[in-house]
Formats: structure tokens, sequence, C-alpha cells
């Protein structure tokens, strides 16, 4: 589900362009996201908690910056456990 008021928000302030805007965003987030996550795979599988923390944290920022909260909230999960130093639970967040 997704939180539509963060891209209402873009939608209003950026006005007559708000719609392509906003479409903009979710495209770019998307394929950003896709590979965020390939790249959190490849992390955990290598032990890289310090990379794997660097991208759970940016993908917790940019899917709360577009309404995706649950996907924030995994990966803010993801994030704790990096910080915890145990991935161990991260391959079936």
């Amino acid at each position: 589900m997704i939180n539509p008021a963060p891209l209402e928000k873009l939608r209003k302030f950026f006005g007559t362009e708000g719609d392509s805007f906003v479409r903009e965003v979710i495209v770019r987030y998307l394929q950003g996201a896709e590979g965020m996550l390939n790249d959190l795979e490849r992390y955990c599988q290598q032990q890289d908690i310090s990379q794997f923390i660097r991208v759970a944290h940016t993908l917790k920022g940019n899917s709360a910056s577009v309404g995706a909260d649950e996907v924030s909230q995994l990966a803010a999960d993801l994030e704790i456990m990096g910080r915890n130093g145990d991935l161990s639970g991260a391959p079936e967040k």
C-alpha cells in the first residue's frame, strides 16, 4: 500500500508540471529500488555490513519519500540488523 501524501505534496508544489514530475520520481524510485535490493542481497552474502547498512539506509529514505511506507519500514529493520552486526534474518526480510 502506498501512502499518497508525499507524492501529493510534490504534485502540488510543482503545479502544472506536478503530474509529470511525480511520474518521473516514481520511475526513478522503482529503478533505484531494484538495484538497491540486488545490492542488499549481494552485501548480505558477502557479509559486507557497512555497505549493507548504507544501502538499507538509502532505501529507507527513498521509500519514505515516495510513500512506500512498508518498504521503508522493512529497510529500517534491515538497517538495524546491520547496525547490530547480525544479518542472519536479512534474507527473509
